[in-house]
């Protein structure tokens, strides 16, 4: 009895492992598109990753860095369609690429004056990564814009919650320097946070 709890515990364990730790790719030409790109040879790198899904079309990460290749060429049409590809088709379990997709479609939609889609994604991308401080910050900075100062100060509250601060690596319940954070004006943000449009992992 106890050999087969501890098994029952072991492949929870094991599911729980795998759930927080998503497998990327490991294929030849996801690789090389991905290290092309790194090395800033996007022609090159968009070759591979357009073989990639030549042969695995439901490679969302592939079309997450295909993402970044369009928004780099200003080809804005492409570049939603490959983020919504990159959500469509990567696992849910791997929150940073979802939070990454959701708050690039945001920044696209905020140049392009669509408030309304702006918020929709930040939320999503917020749901998909709730403990990182800027989609809070962004999200407070375009209700301030709008005068929707009640929500606003609830994420700008999240904003300060969730800061950590390097020297201490406290977070923003446990500082007294909390309100001294720099909360970024209501502006255009595209390329700000990712200056090359990519993921970082």
């Amino acid at each position: 009895m106890k050999r087969i709890l501890f098994i029952v515990l072991l492949a929870v364990c094991t599911i729980n492992l795998c759930a927080k730790e998503p497998q990327r790719p490991t294929s030849y030409n996801y690789q090389r598109g991905v290290e092309a790109i790194n090395n800033e040879d996007d022609e090159e790198g968009e070759k591979y990753l357009k073989q990639e899904l030549d042969d695995n079309p439901k490679n969302g990460y592939a079309y997450a860095w295909l993402a970044g290749v369009e928004l780099r060429k200003k080809e804005i049409g492409n570049a939603i369609l490959m983020l919504n590809n990159a959500i469509k088709y990567i696992p849910k379990s791997d929150k940073y690429y979802h939070a990454w997709a959701n708050s690039t479609l945001s920044s696209i939609y905020y140049d392009l004056n669509d408030t309304i889609k702006t918020i929709d994604y930040l939320s999503r991308a917020i749901k998909a990564e709730p403990k990182n401080y800027e989609w809070w910050s962004d999200r407070g900075a375009i209700y301030l814009a709008y005068e929707q100062y009640d929500l606003a100060i609830a994420d700008f509250q999240q904003c300060i919650n969730h800061r950590t601060f390097p020297a201490s690596g406290r977070t923003g319940n446990h500082s007294k320097n909390s309100s001294s954070i720099h909360l970024r004006p209501p502006q255009s943000f595209l390329f700000q946070r990712f200056p090359a449009g990519y993921p970082k992992g």
